[in-house]
């Protein structure tokens, strides 16, 4: 790539995820390559949240997801209805090394999950140089807030976009408007917080002695 002067970088064109203003407005404008890095504790919305983006994306870019945790399974049909999917998405379950022949059909390629893949990070490492200029999104399963494995902890530092999922609600950790919150299900997220708030205020009655 060679040095470039403050005149080099200030001239260079960039190009942006294009999407909805709802989307804009939680997440910012990510340029449309890199890696992308979405992880969260089951249960909490985060295949919906992937769903929901990969619908988004598909409006206006091919999209591959490889679903290596759900496979093909029933489950993942009831995930596209739930979540309204129509999107031009094609889905598949293959190893990592073979999707290093997608690079040339897909300009977004998904991948479910980290730990399913079983893949070291160097394997993680060709994949990215191999995609070049387009965008991958990793997601990962969760201990507490934690991604799991050394694996996913290295992807997640990697990552331009960090979104953590919790109580029905993505929030951005990345470098695009830190702290921006998209609600994944309205109904969920309500009554998620309202347990919160409720445990939090919990004050446990002493016990009566007669």
């Amino acid at each position: 790539m060679g040095a470039k002067s403050v005149k080099d970088i200030l001239r260079r064109k960039y190009t942006h995820i294009e999407w909805s203003e709802r989307w804009q407005e939680a997440f910012g404008n990510p340029e449309d390559f890199g890696l992308w890095f979405i992880w969260g504790n089951s249960g909490n919305g985060k295949t919906s949240f992937v769903m929901q983006l990969a619908n988004e994306l598909s409006q206006k870019y091919q999209v591959f997801f490889n679903s290596l945790e759900e496979g093909m399974k029933s489950t993942l049909q009831q995930h596209l209805i739930n979540n309204k999917v129509t999107g031009k998405i094609v889905f598949d379950t293959l190893p990592i090394e073979e999707l290093m022949q997608l690079h040339r059909r897909y300009k977004v390629v998904i991948i479910d999950s980290v730990q399913a893949s079983n893949a070291h990070y160097i394997a993680w490492q060709k994949l990215r140089q191999k995609l070049g200029h387009r965008l991958l999104i990793v997601i990962s399963q969760a201990d507490k807030k934690q991604p799991i494995g050394r694996t996913a902890l290295r992807l997640k530092f990697d990552a331009d976009l960090k979104l953590y999922v919790e109580g029905f609600k993505a929030i951005s950790n990345g470098r695009y408007n830190p702290g921006g919150e998209l609600i994944i299900w309205p109904e969920g997220y309500a009554k998620y917080y309202l347990n919160k708030v409720n445990e939090e205020n919990y004050e446990p009655q002493p016990d009566i002695v007669e």
